[in-house]
């Protein structure tokens, strides 16, 4: 049976870029309005700021709308003080998902017939963890991290060596895009640009890339 692809957008941002959180919302906002016809926008941990945990879900609200109104999943991470929070909504689901990074068990967001698996960094070092979102067999992992990708490349690779894809959402040393991690390697995205200093990575998943990950 060939599968309909996973179209998914992935964002890093580079850490000497300095953006408060009215910009990084109309740059995530124009980002979905160039990318329509796209299931799930993946932006990084600690994104948008919060001044209390019961705040998190009014300053999550704006981007968590723009997603919904062009009918696409977004997650993303909002920091409050002594604690980090990561958020999700996707079209059929009416409320909002805020879960902390320290969460003993991955979020799994279902898009129609796909099931993509979220985790934290903090989460990426757990070994239950990651045993949680290998069991839930989604096509995809998304790492939603705080610091560079590349100091988290050990923890990848251990997904990859259980035939599961994956996909880093976070801040970067340089203006880095992200990267697809399968056992067979990276693939680059199918397009990459830049929006207002973020690097905004799609890709397309297909049939070939669930092949090569099975091999």
């Amino acid at each position: 049976m060939i599968r309909r692809d996973l179209r998914v957008v992935v964002t890093t941002v580079p850490l000497d870029v300095e953006l408060n959180d009215t910009r990084k919302v109309a740059i995530a906002t124009r980002v979905l309005e160039y990318l329509r016809d796209r299931h799930l926008l993946a932006m990084p941990a600690g994104l948008l700021r919060a001044a209390s945990r019961e705040d998190v879900g009014r300053v999550a609200r704006p981007l968590v709308q723009a997603a919904r109104e062009r009918g696409a999943a977004i997650v993303f991470g909002v920091d409050s003080p002594g604690a980090s929070w990561l958020v999700a909504a996707t079209p059929r689901r009416k409320a909002m998902r805020v879960w902390s990074v320290r969460a003993e068990a991955p979020v799994v967001l279902e898009l129609g017939r796909y099931r993509v698996a979220v985790l934290s960094a903090p989460q990426f070092e757990t070994a239950a963890a990651r045993k949680a979102a290998i069991d839930a067999q989604p096509e995809l992992v998304v790492l939603c991290g705080r610091d560079s990708y590349m100091r988290r490349l050990h923890a990848l690779r251990r997904f990859t060596k259980r035939g599961v894809l994956v996909t880093p959402s976070t801040w970067t040393l340089t203006c880095e895009g992200a990267p697809l991690v399968g056992p067979l390697g990276y693939r680059h995205p199918n397009l990459r640009f830049g929006e207002g200093g973020m690097s905004v990575s799609c890709f397309d998943l297909s049939d070939s890339d669930w092949a090569r990950a099975a091999a």
